[in-house]
């Protein structure tokens, strides 16, 4: 959900977000549009992509994803600190019985690791989804499984009485 930060935007992104729950729909939408355009900010895209281009990216829990990141074109080499510091990255370690890349995926909860509240605690943090206070194992560690309303029809849409 693309919101706005007034009152009546956050709001209205509330509604919207709740619209697509009864509905059975997970998709982006766009509340801000006064500001937010579906082509984007086409001067500062031109600019961005005037110093960097996509690259492969590795990502914590879900690996290499080709061209989801970006980095500086050649002829800003002198720019980039990772060529004119080099330095030697150790491999990133995955423990074996941590599941966050399927977490991150939406396939799995939280509470279906093995390590989840056992040997990974905010306290004692072994995947990426437990390391900072903001990750989804550490955000469920704190507060739980999200609470189901009693009236809640998650599996039916309000389009199927029709």
């Amino acid at each position: 959900m693309i919101a706005g930060f007034e009152p009546l935007d956050v709001l209205q992104g509330l509604v919207m977000l709740m619209r697509q729950r009864v509905e059975g729909r997970a998709e982006v939408e766009n509340e801000y549009y006064r500001i937010v355009r579906p082509e984007g900010n086409r001067r500062a895209l031109e600019i961005l992509y005037r110093v960097f281009e996509p690259a492969d990216t590795e990502w914590r829990g879900l690996g290499v994803i080709p061209n989801s990141g970006l980095r500086l074109r050649p002829e800003y080499a002198r720019f980039d600190a990772a060529v004119r510091l080099p330095v030697e990255r150790e491999p990133l370690k995955v423990h074996r019985g941590c599941i966050c890349g399927d977490i991150l995926r939406g396939a799995k909860r939280p509470d279906e690791c093995p390590l989840f509240g056992k040997a990974c605690d905010p306290e004692h943090p072994i995947g990426p989804c437990m390391v900072s206070s903001e990750g989804t194992c550490a955000a469920y560690f704190r507060y739980g499984p999200p609470k189901r309303s009693a009236t809640a029809r998650p599996e039916r849409s309000v389009h199927a009485a029709g």
